[in-house]
């Protein structure tokens, strides 16, 4: 059992504590930096929210926010140690993963939910004077973590991220507010003292190197369309860890302005679709995806959600915002899960020696001739990634 796996038995002391941001108000297209310095305590993400508000200015408003609001105000996220390092990579375009694997796993219960008033899932009516607030849980990156994290082994922590640059990434009307910004952003995390053996015992790891953190990260990439197109295939590039599911999307949304971009009828542009990594393909066979043919691709978008059989999202999810009846009509969404097995083996794993190893390639089949050029498809890889804490407050990414 890892010694930073969670247990009453082993802390002293708990306490909640907001971090704040070096300003307490920021514009649209600002960069947000929150410092987390802690002298002997533990963070523990699972209940760590970032709280703010979204303060309106304008006149006559009448727009809505879009929904999952709270996680579209981050752009890009970064984590850095306080000395300067970056912890594993920046996640681009965060709001845009966040927003699609969200509307995958909702439901049209969310007005009644807990995230329809901390995360804005719903769509929120607002006029010039709002002040609304809001309490965001950070889903990738270490923040996603279920251990205690030694902060104080590096100095603390820097959390960076990018506000998107127009009113119209964060909402819709007929009369736009003037402006919008970010207010009193904070961020709140419970602090835990653990037993002196306990924490003794961490430092001697540290001290021999064997101190490993395991988290999870998103690689995103954007792909271009290009008219005239019969086949659409591109690698993604840039894999460092484990790879342990990828997904590909589009989406067309009137609800929404220019959150995700929407061409024409793309649609029911592909017929099937397939992923490799490496040299090995992770279907067995191009999977169907047109508008009459898709249990299959259901299928596997259910095995990448780690959706099961007896699972009641398989009933529940997937009416709301992104309902599977409009799959093939206002989203294109196809994924692939790897196996254990397969990314344990060295042909799927990263590799620092080989390049060509940490390669996914991504294959699509044009129904007609791609009649939309400038369409955009987001591809979104999901990553087991391994953190190593040394000697001197360096971390460093390892492979796991």
């Amino acid at each position: 059992m890892s010694l930073l796996q969670k247990s009453q038995s082993v802390e002293l002391s708990r306490r909640t504590q907001p971090f704040f941001a070096k300003k307490t108000s920021y514009s649209l297209g600002q960069q947000v930096q929150i410092e987390i310095d802690t002298q002997r305590e533990f963070l523990d993400f699972e209940n760590a929210r970032l709280v703010f508000n979204l303060d309106i200015a304008g006149s006559s408003v009448s727009a809505q926010l879009n929904k999952w609001v709270a996680g579209i105000c981050i752009e890009n996220l970064r984590v850095k140690t306080l000395s300067g390092q970056m912890i594993g990579h920046e996640i681009r375009q965060y709001r845009t993963t966040y927003q699609m694997v969200k509307e995958l796993k909702s439901n049209n219960d969310l007005n009644l939910s807990y995230d329809g008033v901390m995360e804005g899932a719903t769509l929120t009516t607002i006029v010039e004077t709002d002040s609304i607030q809001f309490a965001h849980r950070i889903e990738a990156h270490i923040f996603g973590l279920k251990e205690y994290y030694p902060a104080h082994f590096h100095q603390g922590l820097m959390i960076e991220f990018d506000l998107p640059g127009t009113i119209q990434e964060l909402c819709f009307g007929s009369t736009l507010p003037t402006a919008i910004t970010m207010e009193n952003p904070r961020y709140i995390c419970d602090l835990v003292q653990l037993k002196p053996e306990i924490e003794n015992e961490m430092v001697r790891l540290m001290e021999e190197q064997k101190l490993f953190i395991d988290y999870s990260e998103w690689l995103e990439q954007e792909n271009t369309l290009v008219s005239g197109a019969t086949q659409v295939s591109y690698d993604v590039v840039g894999i460092d860890g484990r790879v342990k599911s990828a997904f590909v999307f589009q989406v067309q949304d009137d609800e929404r302005s220019t959150t995700l971009e929407y061409y024409g009828q793309w649609q029911r542009a592909f017929t099937d679709y397939r992923f490799r990594l490496g040299s090995r393909y992770l279907n067995y066979a191009p999977i169907p995806c047109s508008s009459d043919v898709r249990a299959e691709q259901i299928y596997e978008l259910c095995k990448a959600l780690d959706y099961h059989s007896d699972d009641t999202h398989m009933s529940k999810a997937g009416d709301s915002a992104l309902t599977v009846a409009l799959l093939n009509t206002h989203r294109f969404v196809v994924a692939v899960k790897v196996d254990k097995a397969m990314r344990e083996t060295d042909e799927v794993i990263s590799s620092q020696v080989d390049k060509d190893r940490n390669n996914m390639r991504v294959e699509l089949t044009v129904n007609a001739t791609l009649n939309n050029a400038g369409g955009i498809l987001y591809t979104i890889v999901m990553l087991d990634k391994r953190l190593q804490l040394l000697p001197g407050s360096i971390v460093r990414s390892v492979r796991s």
